[in-house]
C-alpha cells in the first residue's frame, strides 16, 4: 500500500512538473507567434537617420530658446536705448538752452564794457575840462579875480561870479564822483555777470561731459543690441536650415524605409533555412516531437517543441535566415533566446543562449551572428534549442528540407 501511495505521489509530481515546464515554455511563445513581419524593419542606418533626426530636433528645440532669449535681450536693450536718447535729447537741450545764456552774457558782457568805456570816456572828458579850469584858474590868480572884480559892476556881481566859479568847480568834483560810482557800479556788475558766465560754463562743461557718458553708453548699448540682433539672425539661420536638414533626412529616411519595406515585404525570401551553428557542431542530442528524459533526478515525458544541437559556450549562433528580430530577451525556461519573423508566417527561436548580440525591431540576414551559445534557462548542459514554425504551427526542422544541414550524429 505504502508502495502504491509513493508511486501516486511520484506520478503526481511529473505530471505537476511537466504542465509547468509546460507553461513555462507555451507561455512566451503564445506572444511571441503574433509578431508580424509588416512591422516597420530597422537596422543600424535607420537607427543613424532617426538619431540625426532627434538630433535635429533637439538642436531646433535650443535655437528656439536662444532665439527668443536673443528676442527678449533685444528689447531689452531697445528699451535701455529709447531711454538714453530721451536722456541725451534732453541734455542736449539743455546743453542748447546753457550756449544760449552764455551767449546772452557776453551779449551783455559787452554791453557793459560799452557802458563802463563811455562812462570812463565822459569821465576822461570832464576830469580834462575839471583840470583845465584849474590850471587856468591857476595860472591867472589874483589877475583872473581882479578881472572879474572890475568887469563886475558892483561886489555883488563880483561875489556871483565867485561863486558861480565855485559851483563849476564843485559840480565837475560832484560828476566825476558821480561818473567814477556808475563806473565802479559796471565794473561790479561786469564781475558779477564774469562769474555767471563762468559758473554758466562750469554747468556747460558738466552737461557736455554728460552727453558725452550717456552717448558712450549709448553706443555700448547699440553694439550690445546689434551683437543679440546677429546671434538672432544666425540662430533664425540655424533654426531654418536644421528644419531644412530634418526635412532632407526625414525624406531620406522615408525613401529608405521604403526600400527596405519593398526589401522586407515579410515574405519569406525562400529556400532552407541555413544552419546556425558552424557545420563542426552537428551533435543532435535532442529531436523535435514526444520524448522522455531525465531531469534533475526525475525522468520527465514532453513534446519538444524543436531540436537540441550540443555546442560549447559561447559558440557563434547565426540566423538561418533573413528577417527581423522580435524577441531578444530572457525567459525562465528559454534563458537568454532569440526570436526571428522571417515573413510569410515563418519564425525561429534560438534558446539557451550565454550572450544576445541583436535587439528587439532589428532586421538581421541570412548568417548574421546573432548570439553565443550557452545553457541559460531550463537547461541541463550547453546547447543550443532550435524551433521553426510556420503560423504559429511548430515544424519538424529535420524533416522536408527545411533546415539544411551537414551530416548529422544523433546522441538521442
Amino acid at each position: 500500500m505504502k508502495k502504491r501511495k509513493s508511486i501516486i505521489v511520484k506520478l503526481t509530481a511529473a505530471l505537476v512538473f511537466i504542465v509547468c515546464i509546460f507553461s513555462i515554455v507555451a507561455s512566451p511563445m503564445s506572444i511571441a507567434y503574433k509578431a508580424q513581419a509588416s512591422s516597420k524593419p530597422t537596422d543600424s542606418k535607420v537607427q543613424s537617420y532617426e538619431e540625426r533626426i532627434a538630433q535635429l530636433k533637439k538642436d531646433q528645440k535650443a535655437y528656439e530658446q536662444q532665439i527668443k532669449e536673443a528676442k527678449a535681450s533685444a528689447a531689452s536693450y531697445q528699451k535701455q536705448k529709447e531711454y538714453l536718447d530721451k536722456q541725451i535729447a534732453a541734455i542736449s537741450e539743455e546743453i542748447q538752452l546753457s550756449n544760449d545764456l552764455i551767449i546772452e552774457y557776453n551779449n551783455a558782457l559787452i554791453e557793459k564794457e560799452n557802458e563802463i568805456a563811455n562812462k570812463q570816456t565822459e569821465y576822461d572828458t570832464r576830469m580834462q575840462n575839471f583840470k583845465a579850469r584849474l590850471r587856468t584858474s591857476y595860472e591867472e590868480g589874483s589877475m583872473g579875480y581882479l578881472t572879474m572884480l572890475f568887469s563886475s559892476k558892483s561886489l555883488s556881481g563880483f561875489l556871483t561870479s565867485i561863486e558861480r566859479m565855485t559851483n563849476m568847480l564843485n559840480y565837475d568834483k560832484r560828476m566825476m564822483k558821480e561818473l567814477n560810482d556808475q563806473k565802479a557800479d559796471l565794473t561790479e556788475s561786469k564781475d558779477a555777470l564774469e562769474k555767471i558766465k563762468a559758473d554758466q560754463q562750469a554747468v556747460l562743461a558738466s552737461l557736455q561731459e554728460s552727453e558725452k557718458t550717456l552717448e558712450e553708453k549709448l553706443a555700448e548699448v547699440q553694439k550690445l543690441y546689434d551683437d543679440t540682433k546677429k546671434n538672432q539672425q544666425e540662430r533664425e539661420k540655424m533654426l531654418a536650415e536644421a528644419k531644412k536638414a530634418e526635412e532632407k533626412a526625414t525624406k531620406e529616411l522615408d525613401a529608405y524605409l521604403e526600400e527596405l519595406a519593398k526589401k522586407h515585404s515579410g515574405v519569406y525570401e525562400g529556400g532552407a533555412f541555413s544552419w546556425p551553428l558552424p557545420k563542426s557542431e552537428n551533435k543532435i542530442t535532442s529531436k523535435y516531437g514526444w520524448r522522455t528524459y531525465n531531469i534533475w533526478g526525475t525522468t520527465v515525458t514532453d513534446y519538444h517543441r524543436g531540436i537540441d544541437i550540443s555546442c560549447v559556450t559561447g559558440t557563434p549562433v547565426y540566423a538561418a535566415a533573413s528577417g527581423k528580430v522580435e524577441i531578444s530577451g530572457w525567459n525562465d525556461s528559454y534563458g537568454y533566446y532569440v526570436l526571428i519573423n522571417h515573413g510569410s508566417g515563418y519564425t525561429t527561436l534560438y534558446a539557451h543562449n550565454s550572450q544576445l548580440l541583436v535587439k528587439q525591431g532589428q532586421w538581421v540576414d541570412r548568417g548574421t551572428m546573432i548570439s553565443k551559445s550557452g545553457s541559460t534557462g531550463n537547461s541541463s548542459g550547453p546547447h543550443l534549442h532550435l524551433e521553426i514554425s510556420l503560423n504559429g504551427k511548430l515544424l519538424n526542422p529535420l524533416e522536408g528540407g527545411i533546415l539544411s544541414h551537414p551530416a548529422l550524429k544523433y546522441y538521442c
